[in-house]
C-alpha cells in the first residue's frame, strides 16, 4: 500500500504582493504549491518577479493578500512565534558582519527557540551546535571571528545556524550570491545532501540555473505572475523552462543542458560540423560562441570535419571544393574570419 505523501508546506490559492491606498499590487497570484519532506526546491524567476516576497510570505514575515499558507497541515498564522521557530528557519541575503562574534556564538543563536530567557546553553545545545558545524565542514572554525572567514565559509556557518535551530523546513534567499563558482556548487550540493540525509524540506531562490538543474528535486518557475512547478527534466521537455528566456538573448539547449547567449555574426554564417566526442563538443561550443550557426537546416557556408591524425585532432574546412587543414580550433576560427571578412 502506498502511503500518503507528507507535505511540509502548501499554498492554497494565495495572492502575493502589497496593499497600497488605492488597490493591491499583486506580484504572484493564485499559487497552489506543495513541498515534500526530503526535497530540495529551487525558486527561479527574474529580478523583481516576487521571489523574496514569496519566500517571506512562506515564513510569515509578510502577509499574503489572500489565500492561506499551510505548515504541516495547519495555517501558518495559527502557530505561536516560538513554535514557528522550531518548524521553519531562514537564511537571508543579508551580510553578517559583527565585530568580535565567533563562529560558535553565531551558530548558537540558532538555539534560541529552545533556551530559556537568558539564553543559557546546556550540553545538549552545545552538542547540536558542534554537530551542525561538522555537517557543513566548519568544525575547525569554531573559535574564529566571523570577520576572519571567507564569504563561502560564512555562508556555511549561516546554514549551520539553521541546522542548530533544528527545523524540518529551511528557506534560503539566494544563498550563492557573492560566492565564487566552486563555492556555489559546494553550497547547493550541501543543501541537497542535508535535504536527503536529514529529511528536510529546503527551499532556495537562485539565479544559478546550471547548478540548480544538477541538484534540485523540484523547480518553482515564476512566469507571468504565477509559479509553475515540476521536476527540472519535465519542465525542460514540456517547454516550460524555455519560456523563462523568451524575451532575453539567453538560449537553453535542451539536448545538452547548456546555456548560451544568442549571437549572430555579421553574415549569419551556417556551417556543417562532423565529428565525435569531446573534440566535437568543444569545437561546436567555440564556433557558436564566436557567433556561427552550426548544423542548422538550410544552406551551408562550409563544412568542418574533425579527424584524428597520429593520435591528434585536426580540423578540415571545406568550401567550394577546396579544403584547408588546421591544428587547433583557434586556427580554424581565425581562418573563417579572414575568409569571410569578419
Amino acid at each position: 500500500m502506498i502511503s500518503k505523501t507528507k507535505y511540509s508546506i502548501e499554498t492554497n490559492n494565495i495572492n502575493i504582493g502589497y496593499q497600497n491606498k488605492q488597490k493591491p499590487i499583486i506580484l504572484l497570484k493564485e499559487l497552489n504549491l506543495k513541498a515534500k519532506e526530503g526535497n530540495l526546491i529551487a525558486l527561479i524567476g527574474e529580478n523583481g518577479s516576487g521571489k523574496s516576497t514569496f519566500l517571506r510570505t512562506l515564513l510569515r514575515l509578510h502577509n499574503s493578500l489572500s489565500g492561506q499558507v499551510l505548515l504541516f497541515d495547519k495555517p501558518i498564522n495559527s502557530y505561536s512565534l516560538n513554535k514557528l521557530a522550531r518548524l521553519i528557519s531562514f537564511v537571508s541575503t543579508e551580510v553578517i558582519s559583527i565585530q568580535n562574534m565567533t563562529v560558535f556564538n553565531l551558530v548558537s543563536m540558532g538555539r534560541f527557540p529552545y533556551t530559556n530567557w537568558i539564553g543559557k546553553l546546556y550540553k545538549e545545545d552545545k552538542d547540536i551546535i558542534y554537530e551542525s558545524l561538522s555537517l557543513v565542514g566548519m568544525a575547525g572554525f569554531i573559535h574564529k571571528n566571523i570577520d576572519e572567514i571567507s564569504d563561502g565559509e560564512r555562508q556555511r556557518v549561516l546554514i549551520a545556524r539553521t541546522l542548530a535551530q533544528d527545523t524540518p523546513v529551511i528557506v534560503l534567499d539566494e544563498p550563492t550570491s557573492f560566492l565564487d563558482l566552486a563555492n556555489k556548487f559546494e553550497i547547493i550540493h550541501l543543501l541537497r545532501t542535508l535535504a536527503v540525509e536529514k529529511n528536510k524540506t529546503i527551499i532556495f531562490s537562485t539565479h544559478d540555473l546550471n547548478i540548480a538543474l544538477q541538484e534540485a528535486d523540484l523547480f518553482w518557475l515564476i512566469k507571468n505572475n504565477n509559479i509553475v512547478e515540476g521536476i527540472p527534466e519535465d519542465l525542460i521537455l514540456n517547454g516550460k523552462f524555455d519560456e523563462l528566456f523568451e524575451n532575453s538573448k539567453l538560449n537553453f539547449n535542451s539536448e545538452t543542458g547548456f546555456f548560451s547567449i544568442n549571437k549572430n555574426n555579421s553574415k549569419n554564417l551556417n556551417f556543417t560540423l562532423s565529428g565525435t566526442g569531446k573534440v566535437f563538443f568543444w569545437t561546436e561550443k567555440a564556433l557558436m560562441r564566436t557567433g556561427f550557426r552550426i548544423n542548422e537546416i538550410g544552406n551551408t557556408d562550409g563544412e568542418i570535419l574533425i579527424e584524428n591524425e597520429n593520435n591528434k585532432a585536426i580540423w578540415i574546412f571545406s568550401v567550394s571544393g577546396k579544403s584547408d587543414k588546421f591544428d587547433s580550433i583557434e586556427q580554424l576560427i581565425q581562418y573563417i574570419k579572414l575568409k569571410f571578412n569578419l
